[in-house]
């Protein structure tokens, strides 16, 4: 099952029970140690998504406060391990 939530501004209990199971959820990551109304800020809502019962999660738009992608990518794995920003021209397979 795949996931793709946009525009996420807070991960509820109801929004972790409908990922449940999912082999891949697509989040919005497009915030980074900044907070905006709209969005997940992905190193203070990542810790939290890792512990969810999902496969892998993909950050997808990625904004201008994250950092270079090499150093957003290691930064996401040390949060989450099967966790990972996304990039243009991703090509992801389903389990």
């Amino acid at each position: 099952m795949l996931v793709y939530a946009s525009d996420v501004a807070r991960l509820t209990s109801e929004f972790e029970r409908f990922s449940r199971g999912a082999s891949l959820l697509v989040i919005d990551g497009a915030m980074w140690r900044r907070q905006l109304f709209s969005h997940l800020t992905i190193d203070r809502g990542l810790p939290r998504l890792c512990n969810w019962q999902v496969e892998r999660i993909v950050l997808t738009q990625i904004g201008r406060t994250a950092p270079a992608h090499e150093r957003l990518e290691r930064a996401a794995r040390r949060l989450c391990p099967h966790a990972r920003p996304g990039h243009d021209g991703l090509v992801l397979r389903l389990r």
